[in-house]
């Protein structure tokens, strides 16, 4: 073989990630450091090394949403925006032998591993020869190297008015400056993930987030409040040149006062001033699948991209038991809500 494939130490990987075109925060080092102690979680570092040099990287992250009997039927994997790869043949080949090796330490406990490409960097090229499941997935990418009036001018009109409501109601936003507001933060977000029959990772992920990346300026943890009650979040990564919206949260009770508006809005305007070229919304799912906050997004003027994820499944049967119960419990969460 032209190079061997090992565990990199992070700081290699951040020297090697940081110099790439395509880079992004999720293929960095810091997500060992943020993922290494929460439950559930397992960070799955690779590289392909030459001469002692990184020619191409991989970092996944596989995660397990219930423990016991259930957990082989709730374990999966994603990679976001990787493999990385230097720009010739050999990077090329190194990057499919990354996948090969992530997929044979995956597959014996892992439903599927999924792919999300964040980049047009010629992935499909690079997966084609893999039986992957592949779909359309939506993002919308706002450009950020505009003047703040520019940005506002592109914004839809519902947008605006949701901004102007927030202001005459007085909102304040402001930065998560100790743990007990990762607390509060982290309270919305189950609220929010609850409301939307969707799992949470550990707390211990959001209190890593403000410990390790927030001192060093790669996330800003924000907080929305009306008087004196905390009633909407967000939580940014900044990496490079690229603003991602990771996660986001608010009061069911309180979206008449618009904190989600409010809180995009806060954050554009900033990594506007601060010399950022784009935000990243995070995706906006499948074309073909319904998905609540699609328009929302769309609605602050970013640019429409479909990048698609590719999904290497495992075990197919026990993914279709899996996705008829999830489907089932959804119907009947949904049916609750309502009555």
């Amino acid at each position: 073989m032209e190079f061997d494939i090992i565990s990199p130490k992070k700081e290699a990987l951040n020297e090697f990630v940081i110099k790439s075109k395509y880079s992004t925060f999720f293929q960095t080092g810091y997500m060992l450091d943020i993922y290494s102690d929460v439950p559930g979680c397992e960070t799955i570092p690779l590289a392909a090394v030459k001469d002692d040099k990184i020619i191409a990287s991989l970092v996944g992250v596989k995660f397990t949403e219930r423990d016991g009997i259930f957990k082989h039927f709730s374990t999966h994997s994603t990679i976001r925006g990787g493999p990385i790869w230097i720009d010739n043949e050999t990077g090329k080949k190194a990057a499919i032998s990354l996948i090969q090796e992530y997929n044979r330490i995956t597959k014996n406990d892992s439903l599927y591993d999924k792919i999300y490409p964040i980049h047009d960097n010629g992935l499909p090229e690079v997966l084609q020869q893999y039986k992957c499941e592949q779909e359309g997935f939506l993002n919308f990418l706002v450009n950020l190297s505009r003047s703040e009036e520019e940005i506002w001018n592109s914004m839809n009109k519902k947008r605006r008015y949701g901004v102007r409501k927030a202001e005459k109601n007085n909102l304040k936003i402001k930065e998560i400056e100790n743990e007990d507001e990762v607390k509060i933060f982290y309270e919305l977000l189950k609220e929010t993930s609850e409301n939307a029959s969707i799992s949470i990772k550990n707390y211990k992920l959001f209190s890593n987030v403000f410990d390790i990346l927030v001192p060093k300026g790669i996330s800003k943890i924000y907080l929305a409040s009306h008087n004196g009650t905390y009633i909407g979040g967000m939580l940014t990564l900044n990496y490079k040149d690229i603003i991602y919206d990771w996660y986001a949260c608010s009061s069911r009770k309180h979206l008449h006062l618009y904190p989600n508006d409010y809180l995009v809005w806060h954050v554009l305007s900033w990594g506007s001033e601060n010399g950022y070229s784009f935000f990243d919304f995070g995706g906006a799912g499948n074309p073909d699948k319904p998905y609540g906050v699609r328009d929302f997004k769309k609605e602050f003027g970013g640019d429409l991209v479909n990048y698609g994820t590719y999904t290497l499944v495992n075990k197919p049967l026990m993914l279709n038991l899996v996705t008829k119960m999830y489907g089932i419990y959804k119907e009947k969460t949904a049916s609750r809500k309502k009555s």
